[in-house]
């Protein structure tokens, strides 16, 4: 379903940048090299971003188990999609604190995400160091809990990069 959306949506986008272009009435011309159409890199982020959080909420809405969930987000966002570079913990760390309790099924989500690595710790932790609403005792707590569930496997055997964005995460968590 997702995967049509996009494939529509990028048409039509495509299609509009194409008729811009070559001025109001004219038709496109379509040639089989031209399809699909190629998108500018920050429209297809953003476009990314906004199918990520609507995958989520299809999976919440259908109550996918967390293993359901892992097989379906990799089949709407095949190879190349970076998990960390499109902030899958943040989304699901924003919907999952919607409401004075956090939600369980995202939350399992998150917690298989970080279990299979899906997610770096550098970016979960980076989430965790956002929320700022320390009035909700049970959103806190659950935190908290995630935290404590990958604290004594830190390590970073990656690129310098990876090492530094690791620091600096857990330094944003310890400030937090």
């Amino acid at each position: 379903m997702i995967q049509e959306w996009l494939q529509v949506e990028g048409l039509r986008l495509w299609l509009q940048a194409q008729n811009d272009s070559r001025g109001a009435g004219k038709a496109p011309f379509l040639s089989p090299q031209s399809w699909p159409p190629p998108l500018p890199p920050a429209q297809s982020e953003i476009m990314k971003v906004v199918n990520l959080k609507q995958a989520i909420l299809q999976a919440w809405k259908e109550r996918w188990s967390d293993y359901q969930w892992a097989i379906n987000m990799k089949k709407f966002f095949p190879k190349g999609a970076t998990w960390d570079i499109l902030n899958l913990a943040d989304a699901l760390l924003e919907q999952a604190m919607i409401g004075p309790s956090p939600n369980p099924l995202i939350l399992s989500y998150l917690k298989y995400a970080i279990s299979s690595q899906m997610v770096s710790y550098s970016s979960v932790l980076t989430a965790i160091s956002k929320f700022d609403d320390f009035s909700r005792d049970l959103c806190v707590q659950a935190l908290l809990d995630i935290m404590d569930m990958f604290c004594d496997r830190l390590s970073c055997h990656g690129k310098a990069e990876e090492c530094i964005g690791l620091c600096r995460a857990l330094l944003s968590a310890l400030h937090w």
